[in-house]
């Protein structure tokens, strides 16, 4: 039985590095995600009635640490009309291009756009600006239930803010709100912009009329209430205040005793009302625009569960003529309604 065993031996060896062999030399090299990822042309462009830009960059590539955008500054961006409008943007800031001072976009006008980069031409599909929907803007105190970090129950104080239309709303109305926020600091003095562009809702008139109401909610905006340590006094000292500078912590049960009388002091513990100017944005959207802002909605939306939408690649409305290649972004034409809220809240300093 050795003997048997023994003459299969080279066999065996023989096999086993015909195995390897094949093996070994049908590999890939690994993957280089710095080297093989593709770069995309990135626009994001915008005719408005509060203000114009086209960005064009191209996607970052992958790694490690970050994906960074990179910026074209050297394009020639076109924004052409049906009117025969015909307007060149200029690159003022990087990649941020802007239009000369003559360009007014006009409700009811159809906008192009085209973009030259090298040797490639980047065109858009028509968009067309339609008019917004003139409305008011109410907020109201309001409490929401929310989960911390150690999955425990917390209520917190903010403000429904809602927007009631002040005329019948056409079926074809489709609509995009976001809100950004003006406060200068009670303390510093320092004025502070804040920008949400990742904080939206959509509406379309169909969904508004089917549910037969004029009213309804844009936004949660959580209570601005804060509490600084003595740490960020910014040596700031008590004597530096106003004897009506002192008041005490704004809520909701005592928010117009407070604000009907601004003389508490709370010990030694100096605090200040400030104002917060909240500015609701209304953009018309063409209804391919809205299917574009309803993908990405729902991807933002989405929690980690098996039942969420799966990836996708958002379709826009940019193309290079006669080719397959992907363009990102999207190039829009809207009508603009802001309506500003004050909100008036609390800072306090404790020791």
């Amino acid at each position: 039985m050795s003997l048997l065993i023994n003459h299969h031996k080279p066999l065996l060896f023989l096999l086993v590095s015909l195995i390897i062999g094949i093996f070994t030399t049908g590999c890939e090299e690994p993957f280089q995600f710095d080297r093989e990822y593709s770069r995309y042309i990135l626009i994001d462009g915008r005719v408005t009635t509060n203000g114009s830009r086209v960005i064009v960059s191209y996607s970052g590539g992958y790694n490690s640490d970050s994906t960074i955008l990179t910026p074209i500054n050297d394009a020639t961006v076109i924004v052409e009309t049906f009117s025969a409008g015909y307007y060149v943007f200029e690159s003022r800031f990087n990649n941020v291009y802007e239009p000369p001072e003559d360009f007014e976009p006009v409700v009811g006008e159809t906008y192009l756009l085209t973009v030259q980069i090298g040797d490639k031409t980047i065109l858009s599909r028509p968009e067309t600006l339609l008019p917004a929907l003139p409305y008011d803007l109410t907020a109201t105190y309001a409490e929401r239930t929310v989960f911390t970090a150690n999955n425990e129950a917390e209520i917190r104080y903010g403000h429904d803010v809602t927007a009631s239309f002040v005329q019948s709303i056409p079926e074809t109305a489709f609509l995009k709100w976001k809100y950004e926020g003006d406060w200068e600091h009670p303390y510093t003095y320092v004025d502070y912009h804040e920008v949400t562009g990742s904080q939206f809702s959509l509406m379309s008139g169909s969904e508004l009329n089917a549910a037969e109401i004029s009213s309804f909610d844009v936004l949660w905006f959580r209570n601005q209430n804060s509490t600084y340590s003595e740490a960020l006094d910014f040596t700031i000292k008590v004597e530096d205040l106003e004897e009506d500078d002192y008041i005490g912590t704004l809520t909701p049960e005592n928010q117009q005793q407070i604000i009907d009388s601004l003389t508490e002091i709370n010990d030694t513990t100096p605090a200040k009302q400030y104002l917060y100017t909240l500015s609701v944005i209304q953009s018309t959207l063409s209804e391919r625009a809205y299917s574009y802002w309803s993908e990405i909605l729902t991807q933002q939306r989405n929690t980690g569960t098996i039942f969420d939408a799966l990836p996708a690649e958002f379709e826009g409305n940019l193309f290079v003529p006669n080719t397959n290649e992907v363009v990102l972004g999207y190039f829009s034409a809207e009508d603009v309604e802001v309506r500003e809220y004050e909100l008036f809240y609390i800072m306090d300093r404790v020791k």
